[in-house]
């Protein structure tokens, strides 16, 4: 007999036309216990049992919220199939039929069955796994939790067929991307062969369970995107801070003081390194320090400021003769 599911709750579909949804005249209410509506707007579908055993939706009140499969639903009848998700005014139920959710029939030995084997490119899939079916075009994404295929009105991918176990198989996500595994009697097949306990699926694989088949799809990891120095946080601050540059004459970077000439700071930077002398440059060096010691207070540096004077003079003077030739 059909019946509708909510979560593990069942209620049975007479022979006939049931009415269901929160509209005023529901034969049966949902969500269950519900308070009635009587807003136009307010879902009210009769799902109608035939003679033969099929089925079909009918919309009679609020078409904006009633979905079989994810697909609205209007005004004119829609078949509905054993397995079929069925939402009235966002209560998700699922519509079964006892008949179809029989016993498993087991199928005779086919001879030799080549074995699956994973196909070029599987660690390309990386995410957004999805089955789409070759019969009615219907799309499966693949959860986190993994995709359930089988007979029984509870999986994710219902295939109503005797040769198909109640829980036939199930994708599931991998390290290397998405994996199939056989849980079922009769086996599952990918493009062509039967899977041996689970295989790695690639793009494009075709996954046939019963009479159905399904195109396998998945998308490539995307690229991690390239970022310079300057984007990186912990050397923004770095990149901020201002070059020093070193006095000429000082080498070395071990030792920094800052000094005032003019009101402008400036850094200095001192090496602790000795740098290497000759005996002349050494002997120099003490008679400079000699003579600025003997040198009285503001008599500093005239020595260095009249041998320029008379540098300078003496470059006239070369510049005048030479002028006069």
């Amino acid at each position: 007999m059909p019946y509708l599911q909510h979560n593990d709750a069942q209620y049975r579909l007479a022979k006939g036309e049931t009415r269901v949804g929160r509209g005023a005249g529901a034969d049966l209410r949902v969500p269950p216990g519900a308070a009635p509506g009587d807003a136009a707007d307010v879902a009210l579908v009769a799902i109608t049992i035939g003679e033969a055993g099929h089925a079909s939706l009918r919309v009679d009140q609020g078409e904006a919220g009633v979905f079989v499969n994810g697909i609205p639903v209007g005004r004119e009848p829609a078949p509905l199939l054993h397995g079929d998700r069925v939402v009235i005014d966002g209560c998700e139920l699922r519509f079964a039929d006892e008949a179809q959710a029989g016993t498993t029939q087991e199928l005779p030995s086919q001879g030799e069955v080549r074995a699956a084997t994973p196909s070029a490119g599987i660690g390309e899939a990386r995410s957004r796994g999805r089955l789409v079916s070759l019969t009615d075009g219907r799309e499966y994404a693949v959860p986190a939790e993994g995709l359930t295929l089988g007979r029984d009105a509870g999986c994710d991918v219902v295939v109503a067929a005797t040769n198909v176990s109640r829980r036939h198989a199930r994708i599931v996500p991998a390290p290397g991307g998405y994996e199939l595994v056989d849980i079922s009697t009769n086996g599952v097949f990918v493009n062509g062969d039967r899977v041996q306990g689970s295989l790695a699926l690639a793009r494009g694989d075709t996954v046939r369970l019963g009479p159905d088949e399904f195109r396998f799809y998945a998308d490539p990891e995307p690229p991690v995107p390239q970022r310079s120095l300057t984007e990186v946080p912990s050397l923004q601050a770095t990149a901020a801070i201002p070059a020093v540059k070193r006095p000429a004459g000082v080498s070395g970077a071990t030792t920094s003081a800052a000094y005032s000439r003019g009101g402008a700071a400036t850094v200095a930077v001192a090496s602790s390194a000795p740098t290497p002398v000759d005996a002349d440059q050494q002997s120099q060096a003490l008679a400079r320090g000699s003579e600025s010691r003997e040198a009285p207070p503001g008599r500093a540096g005239v020595s260095g400021w009249v041998w320029g004077a008379l540098v300078a003079l003496g470059a006239v003077i070369i510049y005048l003769v030479l002028q006069g030739r």
